[in-house]
């Protein structure tokens, strides 16, 4: 896209070297799992290092942005469950160093660094966001569907999940206008046919979240050409939706629903029966947190606790079950700090913006009943945008000249 080639012409080495950290970190399992590339992972951690070292190095100020509410309570939630971990000694997981970067460390330098990118330059850092979610898309669909003609999901619904992601990305830089039509369509067209590829019904719902909310809110119900626009958009998405549900085998997936969940909801809760096969887990993991309200089971301790053959899928449910109530009560500080940024500078001129960043919390908060958040980056990655967008704080004072910074330094030094 010659728009991002114009706006790359001239980057610093810190900036490229963020860049660089958020590509491989939102690409994770596309080198190895698909195109059987190794050593990516090592990388990975390298760029990670030397963005936190030239932070420090060169006094770049993103590690004060920590110090946001919402920041703040994220890395509060981490320091509680390492220190949980620590007390009670229990940790499901082989390799516990490799947990603590993919679930600790990196989602939240993913979120710092779009943050304080997106400051320095909110238009190229979307872009470069945009650019890796959709080679991960595009290239774990097409290597896994055709070239490799491998039977097996091999990136699972991190495929699709990511796919929602990329949906949000792309309404975001159409909506800024550094999109056009064309590529809007595209890439929505990608993000959507890998949907379809992975048959994940969490992220159809949460796709279609993203995309027509913002759409419906542009409608202005008093003008005959809007409410007939709108009464063709209905239309035309129950004729999509009955063409799912009686010709794909993620329309099947979305019959099973109610079957799956009646067989294994073993509560009086009907409500439950949406949850399909995971309404066993949340009956299972209640009750671990009833046994330990306070603390919680530790964070990813559910299937050593309860000997069942699954992780727990439900972000809800791992907060209550393994985080207990103050790991809860930061995880609802960090998404209500979120939220309240968003509602709270939402006016007339950034109205098309705003829907399009509620319509991703939503998604998260849909898809949050059946799977895990808290490892993700690229929600890491879209909170830190959001936060990009609506955080005002020190604004003024976030450029910095390399040229001055270099003098002082070399006159330190003298």
């Amino acid at each position: 896209m010659q728009v991002l080639i114009n706006t790359c012409l001239k980057i610093s080495v810190p900036t490229f070297i963020n860049y660089t950290f958020l590509f491989l970190i939102l690409t994770q399992g596309l080198w190895d799992k698909v195109l059987n590339i190794g050593n990516v992972g090592t990388v990975t951690l390298i760029f990670c290092f030397f963005s936190v070292y030239f932070a420090l190095l060169t006094g770049r100020n993103y590690l004060k942005w920590m110090k946001t509410p919402p920041i703040l309570f994220w890395v509060a939630w981490i320091i509680y469950n390492y220190i949980h971990w620590k007390i009670i000694g229990i940790i499901n997981t082989d390799d516990p160093s490799l947990f603590i970067l993919n679930s600790f460390i990196y989602p939240v330098a993913t979120m710092c660094i779009v943050l304080f990118e997106g400051k320095m330059d909110l238009k190229r850092t979307t872009l470069i966001i945009l650019i890796a979610l959709s080679i991960y898309v595009a290239l774990g669909m097409l290597f896994q569907q055709f070239v490799l003609k491998r039977s097996e999901n091999l990136l699972g619904n991190s495929l699709s999940l990511k796919a929602c992601m990329m949906a949000f990305f792309t309404m975001f830089a159409h909506t800024k206008g550094w999109l056009n039509k064309k590529w809007l369509f595209i890439l929505l067209t990608i993000s959507l046919t890998s949907i379809f590829f992975a048959a994940t019904r969490k992220a159809l719902a949460g796709w279609i979240i993203i995309v027509f909310l913002p759409l419906f809110t542009r409608f202005n119900l008093y003008k005959p050409a809007d409410f007939l626009k709108m009464i063709l958009l209905i239309a035309g998405f129950f004729f999509a939706y009955n063409h799912i549900m009686e010709n794909t085998h993620l329309g099947e997936r979305f019959y099973q629903i109610q079957e799956q969940g009646q067989k294994t909801n073993k509560t009086n809760i009907k409500a439950l029966d949406f949850l399909a096969d995971r309404a066993i887990q949340y009956d299972l993991a209640w009750d671990q947190f009833l046994r330990k309200p306070y603390t919680g089971i530790g964070l990813r301790n559910f299937q050593v606790v309860t000997k069942f053959p699954y992780v727990l899928h439900s972000e809800y449910m791992v907060q209550l079950c393994e985080c207990g109530i103050i790991g809860t009560i930061l995880y609802m500080l960090f998404l209500g700090g979120i939220i309240a940024k968003i509602v709270k500078q939402n006016n007339k001129e950034n109205n098309k913006v705003f829907f399009i960043c509620l319509g991703a919390i939503l998604c998260m908060l849909f898809i949050s009943f059946t799977t895990w958040t808290y490892q993700g980056h690229a929600y890491f990655a879209m909170y830190g945008l959001i936060l990009s967008t609506y955080c005002n704080d020190g604004k003024a004072n976030f450029k910095i000249s390399y040229t001055n910074m270099a003098k002082k330094i070399y006159l330190e030094h003298l």
